[in-house]
């Protein structure tokens, strides 16, 4: 069959890519904010306008903190100080193992104290249909590609 008997490739270094730093433009940045800004349907159930509120919060987060989904997922109220301004992601939850503390700007911070006024569960976004979980990923994948197809976020 014309099988090789060792590797060719063997022993050669892979070529190491230099990480590369990506941010959200001033005007990408004021996109997002109007689809955020959109009023919802009211014809929703409370359940969906809870879970549209969850989503909007979610990306509005994403976008003042930079942080991971998935440390965003399963952002904890006993992990935010609104007072200090300050996020405390345990180093169990993050990548590298080192306790990660994110400043949070006054905006985000306004936003955050009127969610925890009508939260009833640990989670800053909790499932909607089971408060002692928090939202799903595949549920913010799809608020953010619907967000995307929208005319007003395209350039």
């Amino acid at each position: 069959m014309g099988l090789i008997d060792k590797n060719p490739v063997h022993g050669i270094k892979r070529h190491k890519q230099e990480s590369r730093s990506r941010y959200v433009t001033s005007e990408e940045m004021g996109r997002v904010m109007k689809v955020l800004a959109e009023k919802e349907n009211s014809k929703l159930t409370e359940e969906q306008k809870q879970s549209k509120i969850s989503e909007k919060l979610f990306l509005f987060t994403a976008l003042f903190t930079a942080a991971r989904s998935g440390n965003i997922l399963a952002m904890r109220w006993d992990e935010i100080s609104l007072s200090e301004k300050i996020w405390c992601i345990p180093k169990t939850k993050t990548k590298n193992g080192k306790t990660l503390y994110i400043g949070l700007a006054d905006k985000l911070i306004e936003v955050l104290q009127n969610r925890k006024l009508c939260s009833k569960s640990e989670w800053v976004f909790p499932s909607p249909k089971d408060n002692s979980k928090h939202i799903s990923s595949s549920t913010i994948h799809q608020a953010w590609a619907k967000i995307r197809k929208k005319p007003e976020y395209r350039m």
